[in-house]
């Protein structure tokens, strides 16, 4: 009597597949966003503007609170009233695809005489000082003794959108800015500028198996090959953990 032959079947696999992904930095439950807390520059230049030499004595002094002061003496000329300095290296490490909140500048400064109209303010480079955003200017005066202003925000990008290379020591620079109605005269004293950056974490990635079907056939094995996409490519640690289960495929 003739073997019987048996019919090919083709089959459908699902495989179950679980996803881990490990943050690159510490979750915050309570906030809507991130901070980075604040981060003091390692560096500084003189700029164009007034006379041309900014904080010209110890301007490293205000890479650190309570360090003494950077001092801009004489400010300013008849023909500009501005005299400008720059910090930079700020050293910041914000994650790939994070969407930018608000950038916050604090400004530890006074005075040797409030005579005439005197402030302080800053603006934002994205782009290592090529293009700035609008000053933000803090008009509070006071002699001797520091005051504090916080200039922009948690939620406060300064007209701007960043992104997260922006802040880059190669590209986020700070630029000082003091004014004084009072040309040649009046003296800035600046003990501390450190900056703070809010942001959203980048969503992470998800990873989809596409279902493969197999011709059984009667004799030997058949492999079943699957693939595992990631969405995006992601500054997260991604690991799978998968499991295959018996009797679930389908005919």
């Amino acid at each position: 009597m003739p073997t019987p032959k048996v019919p090919y079947r083709r089959w459908i696999i699902a495989v179950l597949v679980t996803v881990l992904l490990t943050p690159a930095y510490p979750a915050t439950p309570s906030l809507a966003y991130y901070t980075t807390g604040w981060h003091s520059p390692s560096a500084n230049a003189a700029t164009s503007g007034g006379d041309g030499d900014g904080f010209e004595t110890n301007p490293d002094n205000a890479y650190s609170d309570s360090f003494g002061f950077a001092a801009n003496l004489s400010n300013g000329t008849e023909g500009d009233l501005t005299d400008r300095h720059i910090y930079y290296n700020y050293g910041f490490d914000i994650p790939s695809g994070s969407t930018i909140q608000g950038i916050q500048v604090r400004l530890d400064w006074h005075l040797n005489s409030l005579l005439g109209d005197n402030s302080m303010g800053v603006s934002l480079s994205w782009d290592g000082g090529t293009n700035w955003t609008t000053t933000k200017t803090d008009t509070e005066e006071t002699i001797g003794t520091d005051h504090t202003a916080y200039l922009g925000g948690t939620s406060d990008t300064w007209g701007e959108t960043w992104e997260a290379d922006d802040f880059s020591d190669g590209n986020f620079r700070v630029r000082v800015e003091c004014y004084s109605s009072e040309a040649d005269v009046r003296n800035f004293y600046l003990d501390w500028v450190p900056v703070e950056v809010a942001y959203t974490e980048p969503p992470p990635p998800a990873l989809s198996i596409n279902n493969v079907t197999v011709t059984e056939g009667n004799t030997g094995t058949k492999p079943a090959v699957f693939s595992v996409t990631l969405s995006a490519a992601s500054s997260l640690t991604v690991t799978v953990d998968y499991a295959t289960a018996n009797n679930t495929a389908m005919a």
